[in-house]
């Protein structure tokens, strides 16, 4: 819980310096820079897993934006993923032939969709296929059912 906590600060610190350092994010490593980075990371720098981080952010918000339900869901959504991000990173095998963004793309979906399964769990629904019309015609549909059920079952008190 701490280290989730410690994670989630981190996150939203590096996201507003990259905001306030450059106005956007920087450029991916080039095949090159990521396996050197990687061996760094490996000899236990940890700066070169700043760097590997910082150097993903971009793909965190690509992931990210396919989810995004409201404006405001923006920033929080790319929090998530960079903590899936984060993970990528330190569980990223290197000896296989897949490019990290692959593999780092798919940790941070995973890290969304179980952030919208705990939100789901919790009670708060969350529906990024349905219309508001939809909802709203469901809810008259249960209101009007309700009634209906509720006259009938007040009537036979009543008599």
């Amino acid at each position: 819980m701490l280290l989730t906590l410690l994670q989630f600060f981190a996150t939203k610190f590096l996201v507003l310096a990259l905001h306030l350092e450059a106005g956007s994010f920087p450029k991916p490593l080039s095949a090159r820079e990521e396996i050197e980075a990687f061996a760094a990371l490996r000899a236990g720098d940890r700066s070169a897993r700043e760097k590997i981080i910082r150097h993903n952010l971009r793909l965190v918000a690509h992931v990210a934006k396919k989810y995004y339900a409201q404006p405001g869901d923006q920033e929080d959504l790319i929090s998530i993923g960079t903590i899936g991000l984060m993970k990528a990173v330190d569980t990223f095998d290197t000896t296989r032939k897949a490019r990290f963004a692959t593999y780092a793309s798919r940790c941070i979906e995973n890290e969304l969709r179980m952030h919208f399964r705990r939100e789901r769990r919790n009670g708060v629904v969350v529906s990024l296929q349905e219309t508001l019309e939809a909802g709203k015609e469901r809810q008259r549909r249960r209101s009007v059912q309700f009634h209906r059920n509720n006259s009938d079952f007040s009537g036979k008190i009543h008599r």
